[in-house]
């Protein structure tokens, strides 16, 4: 009340004389008005404060029994009311009543009373007795103290001397917890608590932790909507009803501290639901809950009628915030010092103040003052964390606000202004143990008995030793599992304020250190603390409120208030769910007339499914918080993660020891770094995670790496306030440069891996609409998350397809999202995941990962701004006004593409003035599947007028594909040379592409522009490696990329890879065109005729974008270009333009192949029997023009540009061909541009420039055109030019001669031109030429002059060639090297390019030896007969003779085998009918010759004498042969070939029977079939009709019996020639003496 007299500043000082005057009265007057009411104990004045007249307001404490206290509240009104109390006067309107919640204390007390076993069991006389004595004695004793309810003694325990200690519960008013815990130990102290002798130094007081829980019943009356008005009588005196009904009931709890309703709402059944809250001390929760339920099972409460069956119980979770208020105290450095005894007393002076101040509060639960800091005025600020039931913080923060407003806390006064309040942040960390108990499979079942007692025993447990940590909130044992060693593993979450969560963990490990949780015994050294990941959705409900135009200005009082409670109503519905952290209105939008909230929630990512459920639930309900919604309004939006790489200088001296992330000062640093930042950073809702990856010395200090995850909708903000952090010099307690904060927008990289799920495969998970489809997309991807989130960069993972495996299991491909710096990590943790054979809940083939990387392709975009007026800053890249319009925009747009999976990055790349506003250029990054759709997400955002705060033009959208270029760069590795690096499915080939890979990856995509790194192959270069890459860049950042690559090598090292650092080399990968025609199966519009129509211009898209999306794999492809669209047979028939490498050529013939004969390209349906391929010719144009500066310097003619290898002239060179490039590279059609020379001009100051630009035919006028226009502005890029010197001329033409070899077996017949073998290959390679010899610049035409063979077989083609003068030798060389490596030659196939020359005289021909076998005669120790009956050893002398260009020289191994064959000709080539080849052997003699090998070309002949040619005539055409051919098979001749394979054989005619002199040939001598069998050695055959065994040639006997004939007993060897005979089985040879060697068939002495 208000006593109306003026206010003195002596009432703050409770021992002045005017402050005791003043309160003896006031309670004397008060007493004596209220002593009429039965139950009323007594009064005191709490406080004294000026009120806002300047009049004395008087706060007092009114005590009564329960059931008067009601009355006792309307008697003090009614004094108030009468405008007098007892003689003082009072503001008549001033009486206001607060219902004082109470608090409990744990109270011990040591008695001298010799301790007995009785007082154990609470039923025994002896306890009961002693607590009826304590209880009594200790209510006598504190009585006295206003506020003192009760107290009760729950046990007697054993003193170390054997005495007895009580502890007993001290129930009290809030206000009065300081004074009845100062009565007791005084009572105490005194050493008698009424007639009860006690030890007179035990007391010992704690405050007993509160906790709370929200219920609910229904009550069987019919709903009112005035239940939603809190003000409506009808609400309060239902409330009133309530409250005081169940008050009375849980008062008999010990702990009881409040009941409170929450609010009303209606069920479903039109009846009425009662939220409340029931606040008590820890231990006697579960009673007040217990007594809530008995009460409701009843079926009433006062005179209400209940669902007897609707009680539901469900636990709060406290909340933190941080507090501040400055004190009109002066300021002192003690303050500083937490030990210091100026802190402790104004900390606790503080403390008690606030709770007396803060404790009705329903919820409120402590106050810790943790700081005091100097304020600006030299005054005392106090830093203090409010701990309150998460219902209760805006309440709370109001109470605060209020009491600061009023100027006075207590007796302390206080800046009115200075209240602060910040609602900390809840964070979460996983943490487990190892229970020491035998795992049990019901452990497994979070409803069995089993688990929920060991969870609640442990959570108990865990709450009492983490409960005294400020700011810790919740713990929940969420799982148990089975330890390899058959134990129990329990995984908990520990919810706290982020500022004590390490504190928190610090107290868990510190418990399983003891060994024993609550009795549970635990391994003491199991215990693991792992940093749980923050994830962020965007939630959606409409509220049935009418939307007003206040609601849109987040200022407005009507924001806010509105904003406030739905944020209160949607924390205390979903708080309750451990691992919840916050929900923010983000915005209010119009839908119809009602009004939609747009919250942002943030929560561990394990219980994003809980919240989402929760909050899908309570807006099912039709009522969140006492806000009416559209019951099927809930929407969720999955946030999408993005990463910022931001650094920043710590003031600390480097230490070489934070490089090792394994040191402790690398970890206690990182810690540090992470906690506070982390803290700074929190106000940004939707920040997740900050992770320092690395400490690098900067200037002899540290400089730390941070990783910053955020919610799509936080990076703006999350980059903004880093860099306002960090330019305070502080970031928490860390000292930092001001000036050092840099910020890095991560590239999200996408790749599309697949895993087999062993389950089967249904016809269902073909359809993405299916149940079973959306069901097991969701396992999937929550799997996959759950096993990657933790690996900081991973962003998100979707669902692309299911398809059966090749077992019939389901296929699972999926598209992962990460940041680039986390590729590897990602892909490592996922790969091992599933080799263990699980991913979160599934089932997988441990070896069915496989992995592709996904292509990156770029697009230039650009938007008019019409709420931006043009400012000339913006075109310096260095102004802030160009930093802040470009963050806007790309954070802007971010949101608006995000969502696409494959969406990479937009990065605005210029601002033009444009009629006043500002036209934004951007570069925008997407893997090639998510172009389409990031690309209509940009124009359907630029249509609707805004983007973000920005004002569009809505027709100003622009989607342009950049032009790709592939460059080939090359360097040294100073590694070893493995042979294992030539074999691509090596493991030594793919480990170290990949290692490059991604390190080069990682190095050029901080480049827009840069879409693809690409090992082409290692080659040796001495004992190292050279490693050839392709670069695919967009056209705009070629030089970046190549000058990003130069310093890179030039660094010596890639990742951990060294390099040679003068090894890069660069090499521009020129393009080719192709011209492509096929047929779609759309039917022919005439409309598609003209280019500007709808039809033409929405199938031109359709068609390009879905061949790029086929093409874009391809490394070296660059664009895809509609050209016309023509009628064909009905439907159309649509011509394209592909540029591509020609290296590509053959993967895209392939790839165009494959995709037409499939019917569909992408979008597109096609013919597949339509496609036509042909390669554009390409041209060179020969330019001048004169240059008169380069980049801002005057040019002045030197020699030395004379001479291409000249520094000048490379300088000069590289800058002129890069501006034209950047001219002319968007031309389709344009190739390369080269110089030619330099020349003197005769125009003072200039240069004469001559090029040669290679252009497809169909674009020459269009780059001449181009090359003229932009020589005629005076500038090209930066370069100055004479505006009237621009000419270009096309070059002469001249012959080169040159060759190719296809890969087709040679026939001896195309050695002659006039046969028709040889007219009809020509024609075919003349008809294939022109898919691939006009990609020769200034190709003209060509002749085959002649055909030869190649070494390892194919054809080799002799040519000249017609070209421009600009294309040299060398040009045609290395064109037709690239043509033969393409392969691809229409439905020929190449195999190498030998060589060219500019005369055919000098026509280079490969090395050439050409065998000859000559002069064949039978052996005279051969048989000489063959027949059908049996295969004959024949016997046969020859030579081999080398007719080629060249000497072969000695092989280690034979080079030559022969083959025997039975003709009709005595040419083999000519012979119609042929027997099947037989082997013929070698004796080993002549085999020695042929591994010394043919010495001379034209003259060294070998004599192969004795050779074996086993030979049967077949029976069924023995007529037919009349020659036995011998042919060498060449083979193992390093580098060279046999150019005439056509004289390969020899052939020996055969005699008929009874000629003699030679070889006969027997038909009627057929096979037999003897018996007794023949010999071994003998044939049987019935040549006279019956059969008859015979001995075999060089045997005798009678056929049963045969032996070897000794032929040498004969001398048939030439003896005077040196010669000696050696018998063999069956035949002999002759062989030279020792010391002689056979020579052209005579043995001479060596």
């Amino acid at each position: 009340m208000t006593v109306t007299q003026a206010w003195s500043a002596q009432l703050l000082n409770t021992s002045s004389t005017e402050y005791v005057t003043f309160k003896t009265q006031t309670e004397q007057a008060l007493t004596t008005s209220m002593l009429n009411v039965v139950g009323f104990s007594g009064l005191e004045v709490g406080q004294l404060k000026q009120s806002s007249s300047g009049q004395v307001q008087v706060k007092l404490r009114i005590v009564a029994a329960e059931y008067s206290l009601t009355q006792a509240q309307q008697s003090f009104v009614s004094v108030v009311q009468s405008g007098n109390v007892g003689g003082i006067s009072v503001d008549a309107t001033s009486a206001a009543i607060q219902k004082d919640v109470t608090t409990s204390q744990t109270a011990e007390v040591t008695l001298t009373q010799a301790w007995s076993a009785d007082l154990q069991n609470t039923t025994s006389v002896a306890f009961t007795t002693l607590q009826q004595e304590v209880q009594e004695d200790l209510s006598v004793e504190l009585g006295s103290t206003v506020g003192f309810q009760r107290a009760v003694v729950v046990e007697f325990k054993q003193s170390t001397t054997n005495t007895v200690v009580a502890v007993t519960r001290l129930v009290v008013a809030t206000y009065a917890a300081s004074s009845a815990q100062a009565a007791f130990v005084q009572t105490v102290s005194s050493g008698q608590i009424g007639t009860i002798a006690v030890n007179a130094s035990s007391a010992t007081v704690s405050k007993d932790v509160s906790a709370s829980s929200t219920m609910s019943m229904t009550v069987t009356q019919s709903w009112s909507a005035d239940l939603l008005n809190s003000s409506s009588t009808a609400y309060q005196a239902l409330v009133v009803n309530i409250e005081k009904s169940m008050t009375s009931t849980l008062l008999a709890t010990v702990g009881f501290q409040a009941f409170e309703v929450a609010r009303f709402k209606q069920t479903s059944s039109g009846q009425i639901e009662v939220v409340v809250r029931v606040v008590a001390a820890e231990y006697a929760l579960a009673a007040a809950q217990e007594s809530f339920v008995t009460v409701v099972q009843t079926g009433s409460v006062a005179d209400l009628s209940l669902d007897a069956t609707s009680a539901v119980v469900k636990k709060t979770v406290t909340a933190s915030q941080t507090a501040q208020m400055t004190l009109t105290q002066a300021w002192s450095a003690d303050l500083q010092q937490t030990s210091a005894a100026a802190f402790t007393t104004l900390q606790t002076q503080v403390q008690e103040a606030l709770t007396v101040e803060l404790g009705n509060t329903v919820g409120f639960q402590s106050v810790n003052v943790v700081s005091f800091e100097e304020s600006s005025t030299s005054t005392v600020t106090a830093v203090v964390r409010l701990i309150v039931v998460s219902y209760a913080t805006t309440t709370l923060q109001q109470s605060f606000t209020q009491v600061v407003s009023s100027g006075q806390v207590g007796t302390i006064t206080v800046n009115k202004t200075s209240a602060v309040v910040k609602k900390d942040v809840g964070l979460s960390t996983t943490v487990s143990m190892t229970v020491t108990q035998s795992w049990s499979a019901d452990l497994q079942n979070t409803t069995s008995q089993a688990f929920v007692t060991l969870q609640t025993q442990i959570q108990q447990a865990m709450t009492t030793s983490l409960q005294t940590t400020t700011g810790f909130q919740a713990v929940q044992v969420s799982q148990f599992k089975q330890t390899e060693s058959g134990n129990i593993q329990v995984i908990l979450r520990i919810v706290a304020a982020e500022y004590s969560l390490t504190a928190a963990q610090e107290s868990f490990t510190t418990v399983v250190e003891t060994g024993s949780v609550a009795g549970v015994s635990v391994d003491a050294s199991s215990a693991v603390v792992q940093k749980d990941v923050t994830v962020s959705r965007t939630l959606q409900m409409t509220i049935q409120q009418a939307f007003t135009a206040a609601l849109q200005d987040t200022s407005s009082q009507a924001f806010i208030t509105l904003q406030t409670q739905v944020q209160d109503a949607v924390t205390e519905e979903m708080s309750a769910t451990v691992g919840f952290q916050r929900a923010v209105v983000a915005e209010f939008k119009q839908e119809s007339s009602s009004t939609v909230a747009v919250i942002r929630t943030v929560m561990a990512s394990y219980s994003s499914n809980e919240v989402q459920n929760a909050f899908v639930t309570v807006v099912k309900s039709g009522q969140v918080g006492n806000l009416v919604v559209d019951a099927n309004s809930a929407t969720i939006k999955q946030d999408v993660t993005v990463t910022r790489t931001a650094s920043v200088t710590l003031t600390q001296a480097w230490s070489a020891n934070l490089l090792n992330k394994e040191s402790t000062e690398f970890k206690t640093l990182q810690t540090q770094t992470e906690t506070q930042m982390t803290s700074a950073l929190l106000v940004i809702v939707g920040i997740q995670g900050v992770t320092v990856s690395e400490f690098k010395e900067s200037s002899s200090q540290v400089q730390a790496v941070v990783r910053l995850v955020v919610a799509d909708y936080a990076s703006k903000s999350s980059q903004m306030s880093f860099a306002t952090v960090v330019k305070t010099g502080k970031v928490g307690t860390i000292s930092v440069d001001p000036a050092s904060a840099v910020i890095k927008k991560d590239v999200s990289v996408t790749s599309t891996t697949s895993m087999t799920l062993t389950q089967p495969f249904t016809a269902a998970l073909t359809n993405s609409t299916s149940t079973a489809f959306i069901a097991l997309k969701s396992t999937v991807e929550q799997s996959i998350s759950e096993t990657l989130i933790q690996t900081v960069g991973f962003q998100r993972v979707e669902i692309v397809e299911f398809v059966p495996s090749q077992s019939g299991q389901v296929q699972a491909k999926v598209r992962m999202v990460v940041a680039d710096f986390a590729t590897t990590s990602v892909q490592t943790t996922f790969t091992t995941a599933v080799k263990t054979g699980s991913v979160g809940a599934l089932t997988v083939d441990p070896n069915s990962v496989v992995v592709e990387k996904d292509v990156s392709t770029t697009s230039t975009i650009s938007m008019k701004m019409t709420s931006v007026t043009w400012n000339a800053a913006l075109l310096d890249t260095t102004t802030e006004t160009f930093s802040s319009l470009k963050l806007d925009v790309e954070e802007s747009l971010l949101l608006v593409m995000v969502s696409v999976v494959g969406f990479q990055r937009v990065e605005v790349a210029e601002f033009k003035e444009s009629s006043g506003n500002v036209e934004v250029v951007l570069r925008m990054m997407v893997t090639s599947y998510a172009s389409a759709g990031v690309t209509a997400s940009f124009t359907q955002a630029v249509t609707t007028g805004s983007i973000g705060t920005i004002t569009v033009d809505p027709t100003s959208a622009v989607v342009a594909k950049d032009v790709n270029v592939a460059t080939k760069v090359a360097m040294t590795v100073t590694q070893t040379w493995d042979q294992q690096l030539t074999n691509i499915s090596s493991t030594a080939y793919t480990e170290l592409k990949t290692q490059l890979e991604t390190s080069l990856q990682q190095t050029f995509l901080v480049i827009v522009g840069f879409q693809r790194v690409e090992i082409q192959e290692f080659k040796q270069v001495g004992s190292n490696i050279q490693v050839i890459i392709i670069l695919v860049v967009a056209q705009y950042a070629t030089t970046s990329v190549s000058t990003s690559f130069s310093s890179v090598v030039s660094s010596g090292t890639i990742g951990t890879i060294t390099v040679d650092v003068n090894s890069a080399t660069e090499e521009k990968v020129v393009p080719v065109t192709r011209s492509t025609t096929v047929s779609l199966t759309e039917t022919w519009n005439a409309a598609l005729l003209d280019t500007s129509s709808t039809e033409y211009k929405t199938l031109q898209t359709k068609v390009e974008n879905s061949f790029f999306e086929v093409f874009v794999v391809i490394t070296g492809f660059q664009r895809v270009t509609v050209v016309e669209f023509k009628e064909s047979s009905g439907v159309v028939s649509v011509v394209l333009r592909i540029s591509l490498s020609f290296e590509a050529s053959s993967s895209f013939v392939t790839t165009i192949k494959t995709a037409v004969s499939s019917g569909t390209i992408a979008a597109v349906s096609v013919n597949p029997a339509s496609l036509q391929l042909a390669v554009d010719k390409r041209v060179v144009q020969q330019a001048t023009f004169k240059l008169t500066n380069q980049a801002g310097s005057i040019l002045s003619w030197s020699a030395n540009l004379l001479v291409p290898t000249s520094t000048e002239f490379i300088t000069l060179k590289k800058s002129v061909e890069t501006q034209f490039f950047q001219t002319f590279v968007n031309i389709n059609g344009f190739q390369s541009v080269t110089i030619k020379e330099f020349q003197q001009s005769s125009e003072s100051g200039s240069i004469t420039v001559i090029f040669y630009i290679i252009v497809a035919e169909f674009a020459t006028t269009t780059v001449s055109t181009t090359f003229t226009t932009a020589v005629q502005t005076g500038t090209v890029g930066t370069l100055t030019v004479i505006t009237t010197s621009a000419a270009v001329t096309v070059p002469v033409e001249r012959t080169i001669y040159g060759n190719l070899v296809v890969s087709k077996s040679f026939d001896c017949n195309l050695v002659d031109k006039t046969s028709s073998n040889y007219t009809g290959f020509v024609s075919q390679f003349t008809t294939n030429a022109p898919q691939a010899l006009p990609v020769i610049p200034g190709f003209k035409s060509f002749e085959v002059l002649w055909l030869g063979t190649w070494r390892d077989g194919g054809i080799l083609v002799n040519m000249k060639l017609n070209v421009s003068e600009a294309t040299t030798k060398d040009n045609v060389q290395q064109w037709m090297k690239t043509i033969a490596e393409g392969g691809d030659f229409g439905d020929l196939k190449l195999k190498v390019a030998y060589g060219t020359t500019t005369s055919e005289k000098e026509l280079p021909q490969p090395a050439q030896a050409d065998f000859q076998l000559l002069n064949i005669t039978l052996s005279t120790s051969s048989p000489t007969q063959i027949y059908p009956a049996g295969r004959i050893n024949t016997m046969f002398n020859f030579f081999i003779k080398n007719l080629g260009n060249v000497d072969v020289g000695v092989t280690p191994n034979g080079f030559a085998t022969f083959k025997a064959y039975l003709t009709n000709n005595g040419e083999l080539e000519s012979a119609t009918v042929k027997s099947n080849a037989t082997d013929v052997s070698v004796p080993v003699s002549s085999e020695a010759l042929l591994h010394v090998g043919v010495h001379k070309r034209g003259t060294e002949q070998i004599g192969m004498t004795n050779v074996i040619a086993p030979l049967q005539v077949p029976e069924s055409n023995c007529g037919d042969f009349t020659h036995v051919c011998i042919s060498a098979v060449i083979a193992d001749v390093p580098d060279f070939l046999d150019y005439q394979p056509c004289n390969n054989d020899v052939c020996y005619e055969l005699k008929a029977v009874g000629a003699g002199g030679g070889l006969e040939k027997n038909c009627p001598r057929l096979t037999g079939i003897c018996s007794p069998a023949c010999h071994a050695d003998a044939t049987c055959h019935r040549e006279s009709g019956t059969p008859t065994c015979e001995c075999d040639h060089g045997y005798t006997g009678d056929g049963q019996t045969c032996t070897d004939i000794n032929e040498c007993s004969t001398n048939p060897c030439d003896t005077s020639g040196n010669q000696v005979c050696k018998n063999l089985e069956g035949s002999f040879e002759c062989d030279c003496k020792p010391g002689y060697k056979l020579n052209h068939g005579a043995c001479v002495y060596c």
